[in-house]
């Protein structure tokens, strides 16, 4: 499957994508990395890593989560609310005239 580059929706995901992979790598790289002795991470700071980006990984997730139900969820209430104020105000109309009071 081809990817059109030129697609703003593909260009924007893969804006997010990038940022967010950028600031979780920075985020625990920061947090987790202490020493520079070795070209490679100690057991450590590798565990630490692991388990800063398994959580950042699942906030992000259940953020999106949180962020998807809430938007569907005003999504139908505002459609409920376009389709009340364009629903027709009827009134039931009787057959009958209506008395004015006590005869």
């Amino acid at each position: 499957m081809a990817v059109n580059l030129e697609d703003p929706t593909h260009s924007r995901n893969l804006r997010d994508f990038l940022l967010l992979y950028n600031v979780l790598t920075e985020q625990c790289f920061n947090s987790c990395v202490k020493r520079f002795h070795s070209k490679n991470l100690s057991r450590g700071e590798n565990d630490c890593a692991n388990l800063c980006t398994d959580r950042y990984v699942s906030f992000n997730q259940k953020l999106m989560m949180t962020f998807v139900e809430n938007q569907n969820k005003k999504n139908k209430d505002l459609e409920e609310a376009m389709k009340s104020s364009m629903a027709p105000t009827l009134m039931p109309q009787s057959s009958e005239p209506q008395s004015s009071g006590p005869t």
